[in-house]
């Protein structure tokens, strides 16, 4: 009974490392994420704070690239916005 309680003991030793190992891991990993996020934050403050522009070069800003309208709107690269329309014909079935 005694080296039961004994193995026992040992494999709950390793395992409280092992979550302690995990727990901070984790910890880490979401103080990272925080970071970032704060990071994120500060970009769309900073652009929506420039009128939705980045910088004044005349591209789309993170805000304006991300704003809802037209689902079928497009920002390309430079900045300009395209609607993309079908032009029908498109059928479910196979031919």
């Amino acid at each position: 009974m005694i080296s039961t309680l004994g193995s026992f003991l040992k494999q709950s030793n390793a395992l409280l490392s092992t979550l302690e190992h995990s727990s901070n891991e984790v910890a880490s990993d979401r103080k990272m994420d925080e970071m970032r996020w704060r990071e994120v934050q500060k970009v769309m403050d900073d652009t929506s704070s420039k009128g939705g522009r980045g910088g004044g070069d005349g591209g789309e800003g993170l805000l304006g690239m991300m704003r809802l309208g037209d689902p079928m709107e497009v920002v390309d690269m430079g900045g300009r916005r395209q609607v993309k329309r079908s032009k029908g014909g498109h059928t479910l079935g196979y031919a």
